[in-house]
């Protein structure tokens, strides 16, 4: 065999990639052996393939699913390769930043019972808005949310009816704004005031005005034209 190659059991031992992944990463097309031997199916790895062994592994370490590896890995520039690690890098970036929301959620929840939630009745008039309309996954709300905000050019003026609410504010991320939504549902339930109709979120400030402006949201509950 020639001295440029080394078996799959080297190749593992340098690169710290085992051989189960090895074999993996050559099913998908990632990290392709050097040589195949015909008879007996034996992998051998040119030593020129130990950088690129090296980024699978970091990329790997990064959790980049192996469809976005084998993109990087074949991307026609550094740019290419930067734009893609840019994309996978902000939507850790924002797991991160989502985990760290719901651990302190936590903490406030598992801290002791919430102080009593002021809640404001009011008669909303009827109101023309821009909407973003779709159906989408619980999980991809943020996300979502986020884009939304720079569609509002492409889609259409409608009328929003008026309507009667009871109205709380929610400061804070999205992570305990079902704190606000259990405390008016409990507020309106118990009062026996509740009506059909989508309950309302109004957006008093956040970070798309100012990245350093905490997210503001007042969140408005239907309820009977009467209610006192």
């Amino acid at each position: 065999m020639d001295d440029a190659l080394v078996s799959i059991g080297e190749f593992s031992r340098m690169t710290h990639l085992s051989a189960k992944a090895l074999r993996l990463y050559h099913r998908e097309g990632i990290l392709v052996p050097a040589v195949v031997d015909a008879t007996t199916g034996y992998r051998w790895y040119g030593l020129d393939q130990l950088a690129p062994a090296q980024v699978v592994r970091r990329l790997r370490t990064l959790d980049l699913p192996l469809p976005e590896i084998r993109a990087v890995l074949d991307a026609p520039s550094s740019a290419a390769r930067g734009d893609l690690l840019s994309g996978h890098l902000a939507r850790k970036e924002a797991e991160l930043a989502q985990a760290r929301d719901t651990v302190d959620s936590l903490r406030r929840l598992l801290g002791g019972p919430e102080p009593a939630l002021p809640v404001d009745v009011r008669l909303v008039e009827q109101t023309t808005v821009i909407a973003v309309r779709a159906t989408i996954a619980l999980d991809d709300l943020g996300p979502w949310w986020t884009s939304s905000h720079r569609l509002l050019d492409e889609v259409v003026v409608e009328g929003l009816p008026a309507a009667e609410l009871a109205v709380a504010a929610h400061e804070g991320p999205d992570v305990d704004a079902d704190r606000v939504y259990a405390a008016l549902g409990r507020y309106v339930t118990e009062r026996a005031i509740g009506v059909p109709g989508p309950v309302r979120e109004t957006y008093l400030s956040g970070p798309f005005e100012d990245p350093g402006v905490p997210l503001v949201t007042e969140i408005g509950w239907p309820i009977f034209a009467t209610a006192d």
